[in-house]
């Protein structure tokens, strides 16, 4: 039996898998409903989410097989990573590839194969959505597109967990790294925030550096191995990856540190493997420094430690900046005045011992409405009365020594404050200042992170209302299939004829259910990624309506509602054409016509009034059935959102979600009223040519 070939991107693809901690985890509902309503919805006996590790696959959901894993050697899922697109096996025994296989020749039996990779973002297979069959089998194009679908909502839910992972881990990093460096400022703050920040990573080395003139030397702040902080140092840039770093002016990292960089004979000293590296820049986006990350494992998590290290970097930009300037303003009070003057992307004021503003200034002194003469020589009170008290509280600690940070809005912007002392050459405090940084715009790009994940978590909470809708209108057109056919296998000979005709229409009715469902599924997730091409004609509109009145009127049962055509027509021509796409028109009537006749009592009556103006056209459908309860009526149009009040009749959920997308490419409108125990009414608005 040959062995399955090796990917070329094996290493990296191991490092990948690590990164999602799937691996020999506890069963997942959201998991092991895919794997249902795969099963259910090809008719196969075994189906698998396979992860493929080093020298074994993994099952993250089966069904099928009493095993969790088994050798990679044996796994058709080794062959169905070395590709992008789908493996299909149509019988086992007939490829060379595994017709010796121990599970072909022995149990589970297997015979035939249909495996898709699970694709991330950057393009490693991790493993498989796969089903098998214990007899050979043909699957069509059909059935592999839909688990090519699954296997892409598989990936959506992994990606989705490391997204959730992956921000708390970076609130709880921030929050802990920020909360013990809180009064760390000047020479102490340095090796703090090394030190935390390397053991909060579980990081060997992490390294705060400055660019010495020239950026050809790196003088080394602060080095923090665990809880120790090592000396300062400095360090040449020739063939290290700070080259790197400045060449791309942005993050970058390596697992291969020694590989890449063998002229620095450190890293192989010191067993290193990996390296990721951040600049540290002032408010005019120059670089000052690095803040960087060394380790003698490969680097997982990199989105984590980028987040991270471009956090503490723009703390530690903040806190060379502030050194910088406190240190010209030790030298003289108008050393201070310059220097304040031109205090960049924000303001910054020098008060005495009584609270008085010396000198103020800022590049946003002026966008605040402010001005030199208003500010200067008055308390830090009267001065900013939207938030004086707060720089009044912090004043007094300040002058007796401490630093104090917050967050301030003031005139529709948000500035990161921090009160500290200032000291003369002799060490002693003469005066205080306030430092307010304009953070407005960081502020409102952690609001859209925060929107993007919210979104993220509604899609996947839209994806599970999927799977769970799908596997319940599923399950019992399922079981009446296999209560028909067993009957019909066992009982054939002892029934009527009448019988038999019975079951075998139950069986076209339950296939006819699954259809619908699936064609439901598949229409919306076109509409939704905006594949639906818009072909427009001229029709009757009268013609084409009272037509599909007609239809309705012939093919349904006489119990049923009847449909009433109204026509009212205000052009100045007595039978208007209009220009439109007329199978996605047919599309919506027909489904809100189907929703009135199915939630209207059998002896009421339809009205489908349709008003025809001149440029525009408007449709009612009214019905006398059910109504739809106020509180469902905000979400009657999305996804798999069904009525509280619909009780046995069946539906998924996603006829009126496909209504509104196809009333949208349509450029029209549509909107509902509804009174329970008394009817709804559907108005459909449209603009068109309605000229002949």
């Amino acid at each position: 039996m040959p062995v399955p070939p090796i990917p070329a991107n094996e290493a990296a693809r191991l490092v990948a898998l690590e990164r999602y901690k799937l691996l020999d985890t506890s069963p997942e509902e959201e998991f092991d409903n895919i794997i249902d309503l795969t099963r259910h919805i090809l008719n196969v006996p075994i189906v698998l989410i396979s992860l493929v590790d080093r020298d074994r696959q993994w099952f993250k959901a089966c069904f099928g097989l009493s095993v969790n894993q088994t050798d990679r050697e044996v796994a058709f899922c080794a062959y169905a990573i070395l590709q992008t697109g789908p493996l299909i096996v149509p019988n086992a025994l007939l490829d060379e590839r595994f017709a010796q296989n121990p599970l072909v020749t022995g149990e589970p039996h297997i015979r035939s194969y249909a495996g898709y990779p699970l694709l991330t973002k950057e393009g490693f297979a991790l493993g498989t959505l796969c089903c098998m069959d214990r007899q050979p089998r043909d699957f069509t194009p059909d059935q592999v597109e839909l688990l090519k679908g699954m296997a892409r909502t598989v990936v959506s839910l992994i990606e989705h967990r490391l997204s959730e992972r992956r921000l708390l881990k970076f609130e709880q990093g921030f929050r802990e790294v920020s909360f013990k460096v809180l009064n760390a400022t000047g020479p102490d703050l340095f090796p703090a925030l090394t030190r935390y920040l390397s053991q909060f990573l579980d990081i060997t080395y992490t390294s705060t550096s400055l660019f010495l003139p020239g950026q050809t030397h790196l003088k080394i702040l602060s080095v923090a191995k665990g809880s120790q902080t090592i000396p300062e140092a400095v360090f040449e840039l020739s063939g290290s990856p700070v080259e790197k770093i400045l060449e791309q002016q942005s993050f970058f990292y390596t697992n291969n540190l020694i590989e890449d960089f063998p002229r620095i004979v450190e890293f192989k000293q010191n067993n290193l493997t990996s390296f990721a590296g951040t600049l540290i820049r002032d408010a005019q986006g120059n670089s000052l420094g690095l803040l960087s990350v060394l380790d003698t494992k490969p680097l997982h998590d990199i989105v984590l430690i980028e987040s991270l290290l471009e956090v503490v970097a723009g703390r530690l930009s903040a806190e060379l900046q502030r050194n910088r300037l406190e240190e010209e303003l030790r030298r003289s009070e108008e050393q201070y005045r310059l220097l304040i003057r031109h205090f960049p992307n924000g303001l910054a004021l020098l008060f005495g011992l009584d609270h008085r503003i010396r000198v103020a200034g800022g590049s946003v002194i002026k966008d605040l409405g402010l001005s030199l003469a208003g500010v200067e020589g008055r308390t830090l009170l009267e001065a900013f009365p939207e938030y004086g008290e707060m720089l009044h509280q912090y004043a007094g600690p300040a002058l007796s020594g401490e630093v104090h940070s917050f967050e301030a809005p003031y005139a529709g912007r948000l500035f990161q404050v921090q009160v500290l002392p200032v000291k003369n050459d002799k060490g002693e405090i003469f005066a205080g200042m306030a430092v307010s940084q304009d953070i407005t715009v960081q502020h409102q790009a952690e609001k859209e992170i925060r929107l993007a994940l919210a979104k993220e978590k509604e899609l996947r909470e839209l994806k599970s209302r999927f799977i769970s809708v799908a596997s319940h209108e599923l399950r019992n057109p399922l079981t009446s299939l296999l209560a028909c056919t067993e009957m019909l296998e066992h009982y054939s000979d002892r029934l009527r004829p009448e019988k038999r005709a019975e079951f075998f229409q139950r069986i076209r009715d339950s296939i006819e259910t699954m259809t619908l469902l699936v064609n439901d599924v598949l229409i919306y997730s076109k509409a939704e990624e905006n594949r639906v091409e818009i072909k427009s004609s001229r029709i009757s509109l009268e013609a084409f309506c009272r037509g599909l009145v007609d239809e309705f009127n012939l093919i349904n049962p006489a119990e049923s509602p009847t449909v009433h055509f109204e026509w009212t027509c205000g052009c100045t021509m007595s039978n208007p054409y209009v220009e439109i796409d007329q199978k996605l028109l047919r599309h919506i009537l027909q489904n809100l016509l189907s929703n009135a006749i199915k939630y209207a009592p059998g002896t009421s009556q339809v009205a489908f009034v349709v008003v025809c103006k001149p440029g525009n056209f408007w449709i009612e459908i009214r019905d006398q059935g059910i109504g739809i309860p106020a509180e469902d009526l905000p979400y009657l149009f999305e996804p798999f959102h069904r009525a509280s009040n619909t009780g046995p009749i069946s539906g998924t959920g996603l006829g009126l979600a496909i209504v509104k997308q196809y009333v949208d490419l349509l450029g029209g409108t549509i909107s509902v009223k509804s009174e329970v125990g008394q009817g709804t009414v559907f108005s459909l608005f449209l603009e068109c040519d309605t000229s002949r």
